[in-house]
């Protein structure tokens, strides 16, 4: 039997047992008739109007689903990692080792892993729509469902944990699921903080022992596994309370306790952790400390002074317990205070904790080694005192303006800053980056945009000076469109006692890191860089760092702007030229990606990704952002946020080591080049269109959408209505609750056509060898998905909340049109069918597809409702029909 059915056979029975219980559960509440509506069940009925309760329940039965299909990928992951199926998952170490091992010795290998910089970076981007408790009931429940995976339980035991399956259930059902209110900052850091706090720290534990049994198993030398981080290139990012780009409520006093936050977990999780071994560690006094040991034992007594007794006659005849006791002595017990005996930084904690493992080594306890102080180290390394990086973001328009506003109030270089012509600027900005004094005194007003900046800046450096800033990632430029706008920061960073002066420049404590988003902006993106890269300032900062370079691409409003093919090759086509603007000044780039949650917004699978990115873009690691739902669909429970981090690690390694296994056909550069031009001309021929923007909002829910109280940032950069300002997340949203999902294949039929018409030889190498190019290959399977995941049928019912029918009509019928001529172009492309080559995918959008025609009705009906009489009761039943899409769909934006 192919393993994809036994998947089958197990995700048919768990899910006709959850269901079951759900049912069960709304009958002993008395909802006989909402018991009768619950999707998959074998006693479903025919479904008339839904009620607000009734869609709550579609939407509790979606999230069923959705963990279903989580815990059966994962116990068939387990069933590979024992070895007891031939399916070996790309990415993870199993696979990844033994390829590394054809070339390269166990030493290189460790020198790749060490050096791999792999940071992902989680932000609070308003995609999920989920409240953080209904989150944590989901969580709870899946793990009663993972539970019941062991076949050792009794039948009463089995019985008691239906009985909490169905009390979890309940207490869902209770739940409020939508935000009433929209989340403080604040709120969305507590939910960024049990991630990083939580989740990653159980992750780390299990992805050492992990590797380490994959690098036994592959024969590879133990003793090369020196004590010390076994990854120590890996970290993790944040962006809430740190990302101010069209957000007014991310103030300098925000980032302050965003800081102090991240730093508080962080030393109660070292503490945690060093409690935690000092419990394990129970060795008794027959198993001495070894010299190095004792040595430095005695110098910690010194240093921690009147406290080390405390801490040496806590175990007695415990030598080990007795030394971690003083280790944990060092550690700051909180954020905002210090004192002479606490660990400056957390290397030394680091460096303290790899002595401990190099005396069990001596006396020969290596396995205690191995599995309790290995992962410990990990742990300190990883999240030391500040857990997660901050960076700051911020768009360049908001840079510039508040430059011009120093400048002005300055009156140092005369006239004003609005008045001055580009290359004016750029002469003063050149001039000023020798100058080491401000543009004005400390204390005096400049104007709201340069008082927050320097604002900003001073919490930065006083942090920096007290704690390190190595809580600190990078300063990011959105929009950048000029190396003047990179520029700009080391400016307003001297204003706020941020940037340093050294040997008659002004220089930068953090990186500064350019965002290249639109079509337009890619392409100008290695010239911006060469002229950044070409300066002093910026070499001697980057120099002195001692860090790769970042440089962050957007996916989401190169998508927005020019549809995905365009978007695709634009981005890749710049980290090619990027690449070479790297190596030609010496510079270690490292790629940061942008990427949502969905396929329009840069989503996909992470090996598949990894793997269609170009030559080399890897080779000094990467940095991703997590935003959103995806948080919680790949972290949320152990099992998936081990997987998942593991393929991004292991993966990474993988591409920055070996050449891709399938070579780049003769044209496909140019067949690419030739698709990119004529899908975004048929794209942009649309979205360009007079009264295509009333058609949007007329077809879609984005009116509720910017309702929506899912995230603190606002739907729109600068508050005007216009295309142009609404932001990628609420356009693709909305396309996707309508089932057009227009920006994952508008204009590829089109292109496509005209390659098979215009360049039959191209057609046929990209039939032939083309299609299955990493690269493209990865791109068209995403097309693939987003043309399966819409609906001609949805997309009409949708058509009908328009009430211009000329209009209505001149726009669906067109996109229709480009659909069908897509769908059939892509199925002719990729040959076999879409049901045979990707039969897990086929088979959860089918399950998905009756229930969810359902809630689409319903959406329709009460926006023809709301938008004739605008009722907050149909604003509330929306707002739930908008969640249980989502949930539906996995996807929001």
């Amino acid at each position: 039997m192919p393993e994809y059915q036994i998947e089958f056979k197990k995700w048919d029975n768990d899910l006709s047992f959850m269901v079951d219980c759900l049912v069960e559960t709304l009958r002993e509440l008395g909802e006989e008739d909402l018991a009768r509506l619950v999707p998959w069940s074998s006693e479903r009925q025919h479904v008339g109007t839904l009620s607000s309760q009734a869609v709550h329940v579609y939407s509790l039965a979606f999230q069923i689903l959705n963990m279903v299909e989580e815990n059966t990928a994962n116990q068939s992951r387990r069933r590979e990692v024992d070895g007891s199926t031939s399916r070996i998952e790309k990415g993870r170490w199993r696979e990844v080792l033994p390829n590394l091992k054809v070339s390269l010795s166990a030493d290189q290998i460790l020198e790749r892993i060490r050096g791999a910089r792999v940071e992902p970076a989680l932000t609070a981007h308003p995609t999920e729509a989920k409240r953080a408790t209904v989150l944590a009931h989901y969580r709870q429940l899946y793990l009663l469902q993972v539970r019941l995976e062991n076949q050792m339980y009794s039948s009463s035991e089995r019985t008691a944990i239906r009985d909490e399956i169905k009390a979890h259930m309940e207490r869902l059902y209770r739940t409020g699921e939508v935000y009433i209110t929209r989340p403080e900052i604040l709120s969305e850091l507590r939910n960024v903080v049990h991630y990083l706090g939580t989740v990653f720290p159980e992750v780390l534990v299990l992805m050492v022992r992990r590797f380490m049994r994959a690098w036994s198993r592959e024969g590879l030398p133990a003793e090369k596994l020196a004590p010390g981080p076994v990854f120590p290139g890996l970290s993790f990012g944040n962006w809430v309370g740190g990302d101010r780009d069209g957000h007014p409520f991310v103030t300098a006093e925000v980032t302050r306790e965003t800081l102090i936050t991240l730093r508080q977990t962080a030393l109660d999780l070292q503490h945690r952790e060093l409690s935690r071994l000092a419990g394990l560690l129970s060795l008794s006094a027959e198993y001495p400390l070894p010299s190095k040991l004792l040595r430095r034992m005695e110098e910690l007594k010194v240093i921690c002074g009147t406290e080390s007794s405390n801490a040496l006659n806590r175990n007695t005849g415990e030598p080990w317990r007795q030394f971690l006791n003083l280790v944990s002595l060092r550690i700051p017990r909180r954020a905002d205070e210090s004192s002479a005996s606490d660990y400056p930084v957390a290397s030394e904690l680091v460096r303290d904790l790899e002595l401990l493992a190099e005396g069990l080594h001596e006396i020969g306890a290596k396995r205690l080694s191995f599995e309790d102080v290995y992962p410990v180290i990990q742990i300190a390394h990883t999240f030391g005192f500040h857990l997660a990086k901050l960076d700051i973001r911020q768009n360049s328009a908001v840079f510039e303006k508040a430059l011009g506003q120093f400048v002005q109030a300055s009156a140092r270089h005369g006239g004003a800053w609005e008045t001055r012509s580009p290359v004016s600027r750029i002469d003063l900005i050149r001039t000023e980056l020798r100058e080491p004094r401000t543009f004005i005194d400390a204390w005096a007003f400049a104007g709201a945009e340069a008082d927050q900046v320097r604002a900003l800046c001073k919490v930065v450096q006083e942090h920096g000076v007290r704690c390190g800033f190595e809580g600190f990632g990078s300063i990011i430029v959105s929009m950048t469109r000029s190396a003047e706008d990179l520029f700009s920061v080391f400016l307003l960073a001297r204003e706020g006692g941020l940037a340093k002066f050294e040997d008659g420049l002004v220089t930068m404590p953090l990186p500064v890191v350019p965002l290249f988003e639109t079509i337009d902006d890619l392409k100008n993106s290695d010239t911006i860089l060469r002229e950044y890269l070409g300066t002093p300032n910026a070499s001697r900062s980057i120099e002195t760092l001692n860090t790769p370079q970042d440089c962050m691409i957007g996916y989401s409003d190169s998508n927005k702007d020019g549809g995905i093919i365009a978007s695709f090759w634009g981005l890749y086509k710049a980290q090619q030229r990027l690449i070479l603007v790297g190596e030609q000044y010496g510079i270690a780039l490292r790629f940061f990606h942008g990427r949502g949650g969905t396929i329009s917004r840069g989503a996909g699978p992470t090996d598949r990704f990894l793997g269609a990115l170009p030559p080399n873009a890897v080779r000094h690691g990467i940095k991703v952002t997590e935003q959103g739902e995806t948080i919680s669909q790949k972290y949320a429970n152990l099992l998936t946020a081990s997987y998942n981090l593991e393929v991004l690690l292991a993966g990474t390694i993988r591409q920055g080591s070996l050449v891709s296994s399938t070579p780049q056909p003769k044209h496909i550069e140019a067949t690419l080049e030739h698709l990119a031009l004529w899908s975004c001309n048929s794209y942009r021929e649309l979205v360009t269109q007079d009264g295509f923007g009333e058609f949007f909002r007329k077809v879609t829910p984005v009116d509720v959408i910017e309702q929506s109280k899912i995230g603190s940032r606002p739907a729109r950069r600068s508050g005007a209505n216009s295309l142009e300002d609404l932001r990628a997340i609420p356009w693709v949203f909305a396309w996707n609750q309508s089932r057009f999902l227009l920006s994952g294949w508008f204009g590829v039929g089109t292109a496509l056509q005209r390659l098979r018409a215009d360049y039959p030889a191209l057609w046929d190498e990209l039939k032939s060898s083309g299609a299955r190019w990493a690269p493209a290959y990865y791109l068209f399977l995403n097309i693939e998905t987003s043309l399966y995941s819409a609906s001609e049928e949805i997309m009409r019912m949708y058509a009908t909340l328009c009430d211009d029918q000329h209009r209505r009509d001149q726009f669906l019928e067109g996109i229709l049109a480009e659909f069908n001529r897509s769908r059939l172009l892509m199925a002719e492309l990729l040959s076999s069918p879409f049901a045979e080559r990707r039969p897990r995918m086929f088979k959860t959008l089918a399950l998905r597809e009756p229930p969810l025609k359902e809630l689409h009705q319903a959406q329709v009906e009460l926006l023809k409702s709301y938008r004739r009489d605008a009722k907050q009761e149909d604003l509330s039943t929306l707002l739930l029909v908008t969640n249980a899409i989502a949930s539906g769909l996995r996807t929001t934006g």
